[in-house]
Parts: C-alpha cells; structure tokens; sequence
C-alpha cells in the first residue's frame, strides 16, 4: 500500500503537479495539501475551471471551495460518494481513491494530447502552414478532444439521441455558466445562505426542545412537592381527627375496656399505611409519564450527537 502511495505522486508530478513539500506519501496529505494538489489536477484537465491552491482561514470560505471542488470532481465521472467532507476530513482511503482518480484522469488527458500532437504534426508536414496557425490547431483539436472526454463521461447520466448535438449544447452551457462570473458568484451566495438557514433552523429547534425538556422538568418538580404537600397534610389532619375522636370516645363509653380502644387504634394505623402506599401508586402515575416523555425529548435533542445519547443512557442505567 505504502508503495502504491508513492507511485500516484511520483505520478502526479510527473504529469505536472506540484507536490507541496513534507508530502512523501498519501497518508501525509492535510486538507490544505490535499485542496492544492486537486486544485491544480484540474486546472490541468479544464483551463476554464479556477480554484485556489490553499484553503483559506474562514469556515465558510473552506466549505465552499471544498463544496466546488467536490461538484468538479463528480462532474468528471468520480464513482462514489463526493462532498466536502472527502476535503476537509478525509480519512486515509479516501486521500487514495481520489489521488488515484486524478492520476487516471490527468494520464488519460496526456494520451489525448500526446495523439493530438502526432496528428497535428502529420498534418503540418503535409500542408506546411505558419507557426501562428499550426499552433491555434493545436489548441483547437486539444479543446475537441476534451468536449468530447467531458460528454463521455456523461453519457450513462443523460439520455441523448444526437451525440454531436448534445456536446454542443453541453460545452456551450459551461462555458456561458464559466464566463458569468457574477451568476456563479450569485449561485454560490445562495448556497451559503441556504447551509446559514438550515444550521439557524437547527438551533432553534435545539432551543425550543431544551426549553421545553427544562419546562418538564419544572413542572415534574412543582408536581412532586405538591404531592408530598397534600400527603402531609392529609396525614396531619386525619391523625389529629382520629386523636380528637378517640379521647371523646374514650371519655364518654363506660361499657368498653382500655384494650378495645388499643385495637382500634392499631386498625386505624394499618388503615393510614395502607392509604400511604396508595398515594405512592398515584404519585408514581404522575411522574413516569412525565419521566418518559423527559428521555425521549433528550434524545431527540441529542440525535445528532451518539456520544451523548450514550453518556445520557449509561446515566439513567447507573
């Protein structure tokens, strides 16, 4: 693997690529080396296309060029999965499979003009022109053969019954899209505000849920002292009746001895433990609702984020 490595830059800059110093292999590649390396990968393929060689300071400034470069990149027929993730956190197989995409592309882009090159000196030494115009043929044939690359590479994305007319359509659609400067400028600000919306979206609803997890958690608390309240008074005044009751009882009844009255007394304590295990029922009925439906807003406001869950669940088992 570690060879392979090697071999893609060495091929890399054998095809023209810079390679950025401290570079000896893929796995050494950052994001910054990586964003230099494609920038000018694809400068080489299409010279209409222009991207920065370093990545800037701003987060939004890097997400969008890694955003840009990952759009060309598909748009040359990259298999697999491409966004700004593979430029900004790319892991080691990713570095590779891009490396080896671009060394395939600038290899095939070489075989093209090499063939272009013979042709057109083929001709030249049967019709002998000026300099000038063998030069600007060139040029000419180069840029057919690279419409004709680019229509290639899409051809299982479209359905097209003239394959002339379609290049046509196609090149002449990049280059107008190219040379608007202003409407990509335009395009890209949209994006931006779109990504700004959906992060200030999911702030909001990170907000409403914290504030209504805090809200239950209010009320389950007020719910609970009331409880514990109402219980205790319940058991005051019914103890103070019951003692109210019996002394008159006690006092006025001459037919009944002192043990009557002690086993009346115990029957009423049994009765009172009784009632107290049956306001714990109820009080246990009010707090696991409120309990559930608790976790399950935690969850849904820490869904983004597995370590949490995970921290938050090992919590609720201990």
């Amino acid at each position: 693997m570690e060879e392979s490595q090697e071999i893609l830059l060495e091929s890399l800059k054998s095809l023209g690529i810079q390679i950025p110093q401290g570079v000896s292999s893929i796995k050494d590649l950052t994001p910054n080396t990586l964003v230099s390396i494609c920038a000018q990968s694809l400068l080489l393929i299409d010279p209409t296309m222009s991207f920065p060689t370093s990545l800037p300071e701003s987060m939004a400034n890097r997400f969008k060029i890694c955003t840009d470069l990952a759009s060309s990149v598909s748009d040359l027929g990259f298999i697999g999965d491409m966004s700004f993730h593979k430029f900004l956190y790319p892991s080691e197989e990713d570095l590779y499979k891009l490396v080896r995409f671009l060394v395939k592309k600038l290899s095939e882009l070489s075989e093209l003009g090499e063939a272009a090159d013979k042709r057109n000196l083929r001709m030249n030494s049967e019709m002998p022109e000026s300099s000038n115009l063998r030069s600007e043929e060139v040029f000419v044939t180069r840029s057919c053969l690279y419409q004709q690359k680019f229509e290639n590479s899409k051809e299982d994305m479209t359905s097209v019954q003239d394959d002339k007319e379609s290049m046509e359509r196609l090149v002449n659609s990049r280059v107008e899209t190219f040379g608007n400067e202003e409407y990509m400028g335009r395009m890209d600000d949209k994006l931006v505000l779109e990504i700004e919306q959906k992060l200030f979206s999911q702030r909001k609803q990170s907000s409403e849920l914290r504030y209504k997890i805090g809200k239950l958690q209010s009320q389950e608390k007020v719910l609970m002292e009331e409880a514990s309240a109402k219980v205790l008074e319940a058991q005051h005044l019914e103890e103070e009746h019951e003692s109210l009751k019996s002394a008159v009882q006690i006092t006025f009844d001459d037919q009944n001895s002192a043990d009557f009255y002690v086993a009346q007394l115990n029957e009423r304590v049994d009765a009172r433990r009784r009632r107290l295990m049956h306001l714990e029922t109820e009080l246990d009925t009010v707090i696991k609702p409120l309990e559930e439906k608790k976790r399950s807003l935690e969850k849904a406001l820490y869904a983004t984020k597995p370590e949490a869950v995970e921290k938050a669940e090992k919590i609720e088992r201990d």
